[in-house]
């Protein structure tokens, strides 16, 4: 049984996703269970897809960046989605910050075993948000 006394990051509000699975029976792998965790499956889906789609180099002056201007911490990330996405809109513009967005998701649901539907005008907020909501279609 999942706990709901387990906390994790409150601004992106990950702790719903352990009360989701839990009443919507969303599958969530092992590893994404224990406390404190939660964070990490945003940061291990950020940190994949930036390898992916623009490599270790900008994925590291990305991180970098984030904890020079913003104070932000590689691992604190996931609660200062706006601030990071909004670095990507500056770089590539709206359509980067969405494209980079959705793969970011797209990671999430592919970590949960869950199938990814992209839905115009979303981003990943939004995604995130129907996955702690248990409607990950």
């Amino acid at each position: 049984m999942i706990r709901a006394e387990h906390k994790v990051n409150e601004t992106v509000g990950l702790e719903h996703l352990i009360l989701a699975s839990a009443e919507r029976h969303i599958p969530v792998p092992s590893e994404y269970r224990e406390p404190n965790t939660l964070g990490k499956l945003l940061s291990d889906s950020i940190d994949e897809v930036l390898i992916n789609l623009v490599g270790t180099r900008a994925r590291e002056a990305t991180y970098d960046y984030m904890e020079r201007n913003h104070s932000t911490a590689r691992s604190e990330i996931p609660g200062h989605l706006d601030e990071f996405l909004s670095l990507f809109e500056r770089t590539f513009g709206v359509a980067g910050r969405k494209v980079i967005g959705r793969a970011i998701a797209k990671k999430v649901y592919s970590k949960l075993d869950l199938e990814f539907y992209p839905i115009p005008h979303f981003e990943l907020t939004d995604y995130l948000e129907r996955i702690k909501t248990g409607f990950a279609k």
